[in-house]
């Protein structure tokens, strides 16, 4: 009875399906098995990630938004006793991933040559296509295409915390084009992700780059089950948390301490400021001019500006005034997902931040792509983890952020090494729009092929 399901494009668009030459079928007699799955007692754990006693654990925000695919290495953990208790949890190669809670908008395909084990959230609903019907990548373009799109948005409930369920999600209707289509719809799809996948390596060797650099290449971050710590440790370093004396960690400060012909200094004193920003009291952040990021926005080395999230421009102009994005600020996440850096390029609007980013104001002599290089190298992540609070919801105040410590050498070397983590970058980046591109290429041809002679302005390719 709610009207947002009578909208008149989901109308149209169910009348456009209609007329399509092709045989229409609902998601649900496609499915080989599907669940909605829900844990009400799995704990994310920040502990010591054995195998033998954790797995991994996805959650709906290590789904990617930009080219939609899964973050692997953002996972948290839970206990093995609960993939022992899920078994209808578990992740498998071919599953499509769809959001169900919260915004309901995200969809991912589990690689085919995935391994390892993963719990999934009750979040995300799982779906195994029966490719003796249909093959899974063309439903998977077809759920990204703007009838996939809509047809998901129409699921959902009109509450303050939208939800779709089974039933309306295996009632959305796919046209079965011919198989020959299907399978150069599927080729689309896998050159994209290929693309995709190279982007990713550029960027892990983006990096790696500054410790190949430094000569730190070969960093011994195995964890202990026993380990000591002095009283006089604790008090020093304010801690009296267990994983925060990890031997690992003074491993690498050690390591750093012993590069030649350079010193470490807390990032505190590397910056003209340092700040994170808010989200405005009682307002709907769908609304406003000015785009909104939070953590879930912030990758390594990677800022996705197409967020949903809006304020105002009183707000961006007044209380968020200090976190207006400039070019070459340097964002950090420091709630959840903690310590992704990335450098601020080619802003072509205005951007503000909430408060689980925050914003580093370099010096002039500090290169931001040298910083946010050591940030996201293996040594920075360690050190990132060490000083960050907090088990279920990791948590990296500011305070703690500014202790942070960095390798710091004569500005002409930084400035050599930033230089080549920043050429690192601007490759991957560019592998991943071909990607995206590749992707809406076969988006495009989805939705032509439905459209067919109703193409018209109204429904752009």
């Amino acid at each position: 009875m709610d009207a947002e399901y009578y909208q008149p494009l989901f109308l149209q668009f169910e009348s456009l399906l209609k007329e399509t030459e092709f045989p229409i079928v609902n998601i649900g007699s496609l499915v080989k098995e599907g669940y909605r799955v829900v844990y009400e007692n799995t704990r994310i754990l920040d502990e010591d990630f054995d195998s033998e006693y954790h797995v991994k654990f996805l959650q709906a925000a290590n789904v990617l938004s930009g080219f939609p695919t899964i973050e692997q290495s953002s996972m948290g953990w839970v206990s093995r006793n609960d993939w022992n208790r899920y078994p209808q949890g578990r992740m498998k190669p071919g599953e499509i991933l769809i959001e169900v809670k919260g915004k309901a908008e995200k969809v991912a395909m589990v690689p085919d040559d995935f391994l390892g084990e993963v719990l999934v959230t009750g979040t995300l609903y799982k779906m195994l296509i029966d490719e003796e019907k249909v093959d899974r990548h063309y439903v998977f373009v077809y759920l990204l295409s703007k009838f996939g799109y809509s047809f998901r948005d129409r699921g959902k409930t009109n509450t303050l915390i939208s939800y779709v369920n089974k039933d309306d999600l295996y009632s959305i209707p796919i046209p079965i084009v011919p198989r020959d289509i299907q399978a150069e719809i599927a080729k689309d799809y896998q050159r994209a992700y290929s693309s995709y996948e190279r982007s990713k390596s550029i960027y892990n060797e983006a990096e790696a780059l500054l410790l190949h650099e430094l000569g730190l290449d070969t960093l011994d971050l195995s964890t202990q089950k026993t380990y000591v710590a002095n009283f006089s440790e604790t008090v020093e370093g304010d801690r009296l948390d267990a994983e925060h004396f990890q031997p690992k960690y003074y491993r690498v400060l050690d390591a750093l301490k012993s590069l030649k012909s350079g010193q470490i200094l807390p990032l505190g004193v590397l910056v003209e400021s340092i700040t994170n920003g808010q989200t405005p009291l009682h307002h709907d952040l769908s609304e406003g001019d000015i785009t909104f990021l939070t953590a879930e926005h912030i990758l390594d080395f990677r800022i996705n500006y197409d967020s949903d999230k809006r304020v105002l421009k009183e707000h961006h102009n007044q209380k968020l005034k200090k976190t207006q994005l400039q070019q070459k600020d340097v964002l950090i996440t420091i709630k959840g997902r903690i310590g992704n850096a990335a450098v601020v390029e080619n802003l072509s609007k205005p951007v503000n931040i909430n408060q689980d980013v925050a914003l580093l104001r370099l010096r002039k002599e500090y290169h931001p792509y040298y910083i946010a290089g050591f940030i996201n190298s293996l040594a920075g992540k360690a050190l990132t983890e060490q000083i960050g609070t907090g088990q279920i919801n990791p948590f990296l105040g500011l305070g703690n952020l500014q202790k942070l410590m960095i390798p710091i050498f004569e500005q002409s070397y930084m400035d050599r090494i930033g230089e080549q983590v920043k050429q690192k970058v601007r490759e991957a980046c560019q592998t991943q729009k071909e990607a995206e591109q590749l992707l809406e290429q076969a988006k495009h041809r989805v939705e032509q092929m439905i459209l067919g002679e109703h193409m018209t302005d109204e429904y752009p390719s």
